[in-house]
């Protein structure tokens, strides 16, 4: 005689036929009541009822047990039937972060251009505004394995809530034979050769310990609330290592802080759970889901919007200059006029999203494999409890044994001696409680003692929250300058910015050293320690020395030298300089006029743009053999250099110009020698045929002859007391110089070229775009006492 067992399902479901129809799935919320023992709670959902042998511990029913020839008799549910009202919210949820995980999977294969979609800087410097390295590596296709790895998950997922409610599926059929199959195998007596009896007590002990597992993980397992707090652990370590890497990199503290926040309460919800002890298998995931949503979704999400909110560019102003300005023109560099420090604390939001080593890798994934799981355990939770409540109705009815789900449930045997899941202890719950109030505590220590030591420093825009002090700043960035000096003596008394460089490098964990206008003639020793550094720009700093030590930073992904006019500048680089620079992406020089040459750049490449003007008396540029990604190629004002290395390797060029001449241009490197040309004045003709150009390099020429060795009879834009004196510190004032011709004169107007001091400038383009700008009101408001001749009128003072 079959055995009857009263299966309790969520809010009791009676097992009479004149029983009322159980309620929605919602119910499962509720906490399970207790009527076995105190302390334990019953598991949910049905429970197979097997006509054999009821002490195997099988989680399959055998055949013989089924009372259909059907070996899968389940009927169909409904979405809404399974579901219910968490249907719609879930079926979202999972295609949320199905596309949350191909957008970062596009945001490892191609970083600059989902940064860019994200911030609107397509169009800004060739698509490599915030040049973020793009080769690809290994981590980088490990990343991009695993990140497909969980979006296959999160597909089926969801094809198990949409499609295969019922379980009758190809995949869950075949996944019932195969453990079928490996239980059968495991009850077979071992009789034969002592090779064929090892091999089976290996299926048995292997049979054995799949059983002790699913007893652990499955959602009727005795110890489900132990692998439900050992999933938690799971969690928690990996929120805190994310937390670490977070305030580390310096991160703003409102994200900080609002993650630290969430994983306090994670950690509390934990606590929570086992003080009540009575909350249901869909209760615990559910809440768990939740924050590992919060934690793989909506924290990204939040660092974008951040990310968008804090950036500001006058994009008006820039398509101006795009617009009137010619190729090679300063203000035509989209980055040289974004703020410094804005672009330092979105890179570092930004990166904080991204996978950077394996540590990284193991965190993404992890996280995201844990959602994903449990989004699994939620779905096959709903799924069961109405086909538990569906069995029950069809069991009043007919009076037949009821079937068990398609996969697995314990023997009756299990049932009738207390199979009940046991709690975890009470007093775990101070663990928990404890781990709440340290992160928050903690975040905030972090946090106070480094604002503490750096505030000293406005310069440091991003540093490192350490709690503990070792009495330096852990510097991230440091940002300081004025681009727009108004008098003489600012010009020729700039803050000396050494002390600074020497005190916020000291801790070594300087990544981003900008200074315009500032004085720093030698690179101070103390940098020597900051092997991370990723962007060096000195815009007139009159810096007069690279150290052979500046080889060190093979991590350099920037480097722009700007020399100030009337100074020394930089002479020759170490010849191995870029020895080993294989992340440098940006080289840019200007006015230094004792560079003869350049080292070589082999060990450069990965470089996207070189850009060099005002280097009067370079004579020789290096092979560019191994420059296979270079994009932009620009030279303004090389007056002596005489040749350029062969440009076959470089098929990727966007821009290419020569601008205000050189000697290649007249010299016969193009195959014609002219000495007459105003570029070829005491000069003479190449006499070496083998620096003459290739023909690859005579295509790139040719391809780029809007841009290339264009006559140039404009006067010089560089500041002088006489032209500083005519502005009086007046920005846009009109003003007057003497024109090429004796006895004329040119309208100019008062600029700070080049971030330089203000000084009277003749450039008719510099005219033309402010008074585009007044045209269309953007940009700085004009002033019309002074820009009445600009075209600025007092009905349009802003």
């Amino acid at each position: 005689m079959v055995s009857k067992v009263r299966v309790h399902a969520i809010g009791h479901l009676p097992a009479k036929a004149s029983s009322p129809r159980p309620p929605n799935a919602l119910v499962a919320l509720a906490s399970t009541q207790h009527t076995s023992r105190k302390n334990e709670v019953e598991p949910f959902g049905p429970f197979a009822l097997s006509r054999g042998s009821d002490s195997d511990g099988s989680f399959i029913a055998p055949t013989e047990s089924r009372q259909v020839k059907d070996p899968i008799r389940v009927a169909s549910l409904s979405f809404r039937d399974s579901f219910g009202l968490l249907g719609l919210p879930m079926v979202l949820m999972v295609f949320g972060c199905v596309a949350w995980t191909l957008w970062l999977i596009v945001l490892s294969v191609a970083p600059n251009a989902a940064a860019n979609f994200i911030m609107e800087t397509s169009e800004f410097d060739d698509g490599q505004f915030w040049l973020i390295p793009d080769e690809w590596s290994l981590l980088q296709f490990v990343s991009v394995a695993g990140l497909v790895v969980v979006v296959m998950f999160y597909v089926y997922v969801a094809l198990k809530m949409l499609v295969w409610r019922s379980g009758k599926n190809a995949l869950q059929a075949k996944l019932d034979e195969l453990l079928a199959a490996w239980e059968a195998a495991a009850t077979t007596n071992a009789n034969g050769s002592l090779q064929q009896t090892f091999s089976r007590k290996a299926v048995s002990w292997s049979w054995k310990g799949y059983v002790q597992w699913k007893a652990i993980t499955g959602i009727h397992g005795r110890n489900r609330k132990f692998w439900n707090l050992c999933l938690k652990i799971h969690d928690l370590v990996m929120l805190s290592l994310f937390l670490r890497d977070l305030l580390e990199a310096g991160t703003p503290v409102r994200i900080a802080c609002g993650f630290a926040a969430l994983a306090a309460l994670n950690s509390l919800s934990c606590a929570v759970g086992i003080l009540l002890h009575r909350f249901t298998a869909l209760a615990e995931i559910l809440v768990d889901s939740l924050f590992d949503f919060g934690a793989t979704v909506i924290y990204p999400l939040t660092v974008l919007g951040y990310c968008v909110e804090n950036f500001h560019y006058d994009r008006a102003v820039f398509a101006i200059n795009m617009e009137v300005l010619p190729i090679g023109s300063f203000e035509r560099r989209a980055r040289m006029y974004a703020n410094p420090a804005e672009i330092a604390l979105v890179r570092i939001s930004f990166d904080s999203l991204r996978i950077l080593d394996y540590t990284d890798l193991f965190l993404r994934i992890g996280m995201n494999m844990a959602f994903s799981y449990r989004c699994k355990r939620i779905v096959d939770v709903l799924i069961e409890i109405n086909r538990s409540q569906q069995s029950h109705r069809r069991t009043a009815d007919t009076r037949q044994v009821t079937q068990q789900p398609v996969y697995f449930s314990f023997s009756s045997s299990e049932v009738k001696h207390g199979n009940a899941q046991r709690v975890v202890p009470r007093h775990v719950a101070v663990l928990f409680v404890a781990y709440s109030i340290g992160v928050l505590v903690t975040t905030h220590v972090a946090i106070s003692t480094s604002q503490a030591v750096c505030s000293p420093h406005p310069e440091c825009v991003v540093f490192a929250y350490r709690w503990r002090s070792t009495g330096f700043c852990p510097c991230r960035a440091l940002v300081d300058g004025n681009p727009a000096p108004k008098t003489y003596y600012e010009w020729t008394h700039a803050v000396d910015a050494t002390e600074t460089v020497k005190t916020l490098a000291a801790a070594g964990t300087l990544e981003t050293l900008q200074l315009v206008n500032r004085q720093l003639i030698v690179l101070p020793d103390e940098l020597r320690g900051c092997r991370n550094l990723h962007l060096l720009s000195l815009i007139n700093c009159a810096t007069e020395e690279f150290p052979t030590w500046a080889k060190d930073f093979h991590r350099l992904q920037f480097l722009q030298v700007e020399g100030k006019v009337g100074s020394d500048n930089l002479g020759d680089f170490a010849p191995d300089l870029f020895r080993n620079m294989a992340e440098l992406r940006y080289l840019q020089l200007g006015v230094h006029a004792r560079m003869l040459r350049l080292p070589p750049l082999d060990g450069a490449p990965s470089l996207r743009s070189v850009i060099f003007s005002r280097l009067y008396n370079l004579v020789e540029f290096p092979a560019l053999t191994h420059q296979t990604h270079l994009e932009r190629l620009e030279l303004t004002t090389s007056k002596r250099l005489a040749s350029l290395p062969d440009l076959q390797p470089v098929t990727r060029l966007v821009h290419f110009a020569i601008f205000q001449g050189a000697l290649l241009c007249c010299n016969g490197f193009l195959g014609t020698c002219n000495l007459t040309d105003a570029f070829c004045k005491n000069a003479t003709c190449l006499e070496d045929s083998a620096l003459r150009a290739t023909p690859a390099t005579l295509q790139v020429f040719n391809e780029f002859s809007y841009a290339v060795c264009k006559p140039h009879n404009a006067l010089s834009q560089v500041p002088t007391l006489e032209t500083i004196q005519m502005c009086d510190g007046v920005p846009y004032r009109q003003c007057q110089l003497p024109g090429l011709a004796p006895g004329t004169w040119v309208e100019g107007m008062c600029y700070n070229h080049r971030m330089q001091v203000l000084a009277c400038n003749p450039d008719p383009d510099k005219i033309k775009v402010r008074r585009r700008q007044i045209q269309e009101g953007v940009g700085t408001p004009c002033n019309p006492e002074i820009e009445a001749w600009l075209g600025c009128e007092a009905r349009e003072l802003r």
